[in-house]
């Protein structure tokens, strides 16, 4: 086996081994929009080099190869693009790609010399990695690792240009695709593409990874139902507060009739919407349990604070609930505590705790504000009663 063909064959059984765990990941986290596309490209060009590793022995067996190629590289490109959050749209390239490999197969097959058969295809897949290079640069996530895959591609993109052309350099028109086949033009030219492609590839996985990472995450930290932060990412969040922080404690009133006349999916739809409202200010909020949720106010003061309960409880008041009668409107009811420098974070979350029963105890759909007080015990504590 000629040491070209080695070559095929290594870097076929690495994309394999890639095909292989992209296949796993696909069926794992079927949410990645881009998992298919990375499926497709890497068993297209493990195929495309396993089959050059066998060896091409006929005019349709290299041509086989050229379509594969071309295939491979395009997915490979939808990969990125999509990976990186740019527009989902096939690259424009991609119908003259296509079509200029079809052209480099139609000179396949009227014996035209090889050097110049093979260079509409090698400027289609140089001008299909150019593109999707170009088109993530500027939507590209902002680190490293995607631009490193970026330089890969444009790196490829390069070399498949002067590959084509270097064969006219190196080779006598004559040349038969065997002949270059074995020579040492055919294996530099290889390895300096199998050294981007590699880490493309491997970057591309990692992405992949690092993205299930932050998915998993995110879970870990969200309420399912509201999307709002759990309660203990809330105490993880707000337990380090610098003084002159306040807290809010709010919960919906007369919740459990909601669910008892209206049903469970009507209490859920009430849920959501309050949690619409909380999603909306951008303000660093959870659902602490059932329908009681609580907000962290950095740095405000006791007004801000007031004022902020009080444009909730207004807003939630107003709104039309699906799953609720037109004529019927729900409230809640707030309480709001802030701590000093003598105070902690704990103890301001049990007085909001005890403001926000004053205020069902006064009647409801109101807010209390209490000053900072003395320590008392610790939110954990109470959350853990919720």
């Amino acid at each position: 086996m000629a040491l070209v063909e080695v070559v095929f064959l290594t870097l076929a059984l690495i994309l394999a081994a890639f095909f292989a765990l992209a296949i796993h990941m696909g069926r794992r986290f079927p949410g990645h929009p881009h998992l298919p596309w990375m499926i497709a490209g890497i068993g297209a060009m493990a195929s495309t080099l396993m089959f050059a590793a066998i060896g091409i022995e006929t005019d349709a067996n290299l041509i086989l190869t050229l379509v594969l190629f071309t295939t491979s590289a395009a997915l490979t490109c939808k990969t990125f693009v999509v990976l990186t959050g740019s527009e989902r749209k096939w690259p424009a390239s991609l119908g003259l790609a296509t079509l200029l490999t079809l052209v480099a197969c139609a000179a396949i097959i009227e014996k035209l010399p090889y050097i110049h058969a093979t260079i509409p295809f090698h400027l289609g897949v140089s001008l299909l990695m150019g593109e999707a290079a170009w088109r993530s640069r500027g939507n590209a996530l902002k680190d490293d690792v995607s631009h490193v895959i970026n330089f890969c591609l444009m790196a490829m993109a390069i070399i498949f240009a002067i590959r084509g052309f270097g064969y006219m350099i190196f080779f006598d028109t004559a040349a038969s695709f065997h002949q270059i086949k074995g020579s040492k033009y055919e294996l530099a030219t290889m390895l300096a593409m199998a050294v981007p492609g590699m880490t493309m590839t491997l970057l591309l996985m990692f992405r992949t990874l690092d993205q299930t990472a932050d998915h998993f995450r995110a879970i870990s930290c969200t309420d399912g139902l509201t999307g709002l932060l759990n309660r203990n990412a809330f105490i993880t969040a707000a337990e380090n507060a610098a003084p002159g922080s306040w807290l809010i404690v709010c919960d919906i009133d007369n919740f459990k009739r909601v669910n008892d006349s209206w049903g469970h999916a009507a209490g859920d739809m009430a849920l959501k919407c309050f949690s619409g409202l909380l999603r909306s200010m951008n303000m660093t909020a959870a659902r602490i349990g059932g329908e009681e949720f609580a907000i962290f106010l950095p740095r405000a003061t006791a007004e801000q604070s007031r004022l902020v309960a009080e444009g909730l409880r207004t807003a939630f008041s107003l709104q039309q609930i699906d799953g609720l009668p037109d004529n019927i409107r729900l409230t809640a009811s707030f309480g709001v505590a802030g701590w000093d420098l003598d105070d902690d974070f704990d103890s301001a979350f049990k007085q909001a705790d005890a403001a926000l029963y004053r205020a069902k105890a006064e009647g409801r759909d109101r807010v209390i504000v209490v000053p900072a007080g003395p320590s008392l015990p610790t939110a954990r504590r109470i959350l853990k009663l919720v």
